[in-house]
């Protein structure tokens, strides 16, 4: 069900090609077999299933997380199968996916960006899936968002002993309409005393208006957050595009800060 519901992500572009997604006229030649193919066992896989009508319409934002999520969960994957050998053509690299649906997606995205591209992206130290999907015209783009964030509040207590569970809610309000981008929330604690912990949240298309995210966590010591005692910065980020993302089109809209203490228990 999982690889089926990958497929719509491409739909947007296969059933209509007067939509988002133009490939190159010299692709289109040298692959126009392929993926003339490709679109039509997609057509027929996602119009059976009546996830979208004959015009490509569907649930609003579908596409553009459904392309996120599915590069997200095969960048190890396709990293691994770049460092394993030359990969010669899109169809190779992505025949190292599990599936056969999900390898369709994955020949259509690369050949869309290009396999050198497709392999430079993911070769990146932090991979951005925002850009990838935005540059297949998945999700789309804007240099005009504007937000800020109204409040950030922490219940029950900004200050508590280790192993409380602490709530962390940011407001923002969206001035200008956000393309594709992130809202993070992230505790960072005191220098060398472990990693941060937090939560991105995509947003898709979202309109003038109010809204909120939240975040919680138990500062109870494990194995990988050590939640020894001090004082941990609380930061919300709104962002266009990925945050700290250094391609084009990602840039920060609003930042807010506060302060959480953590005790001895």
């Amino acid at each position: 069900m999982k690889s089926i519901l990958l497929v719509v992500v491409l739909v947007v572009c296969v059933v209509q090609l007067s939509g988002a997604v133009r490939i190159d006229a010299a692709v289109e030649q040298k692959y126009g077999a392929e993926i003339q193919q490709l679109r039509q066992t997609i057509n027929e896989e996602v119009l059976a299933l009546g996830l979208v009508n004959d015009t490509g319409v569907g649930q609003d934002g579908y596409y553009c997380r459904t392309c996120y999520q599915y590069i997200s969960e095969n960048l190890v994957k396709l990293e691994l199968a770049i460092g394993g050998g030359i990969m010669d053509s899109c169809k190779q690299l992505c025949l190292n996916l599990n599936g056969t649906l999900e390898q369709q997606i994955c020949t259509l995205t690369c050949i869309y960006i290009g396999l050198q591209g497709f392999i430079k992206l993911l070769n990146e130290t932090d991979p951005d899936p925002l850009y990838i999907c935005s540059l297949a015209e998945f999700c789309p783009v804007t240099d005009d968002a504007r937000a800020n964030i109204t409040n950030v509040t922490i219940t029950p207590h900004s200050t508590a002993p280790q192993g409380s569970t602490f709530r962390i809610f940011c407001d923002y309000r969206v001035n200008r309409t956000i393309a594709s981008g992130e809202a993070y929330i992230g505790v960072y604690p005191p220098a060398g005393a472990g990693q941060a912990v937090g939560d991105a949240f995509l947003l898709v298309e979202q309109k003038p208006g109010p809204y909120v995210i939240g975040f919680t966590f138990e500062a109870t010591p494990n194995n990988y957050d050590t939640f020894v005692p001090g004082i941990y910065l609380v930061a919300c980020v709104v962002c266009e595009g990925k945050c700290g993302s250094p391609h084009p089109h990602s840039y920060t809209l609003s930042v807010a800060e506060k302060k959480i203490v953590i005790t001895p228990k």
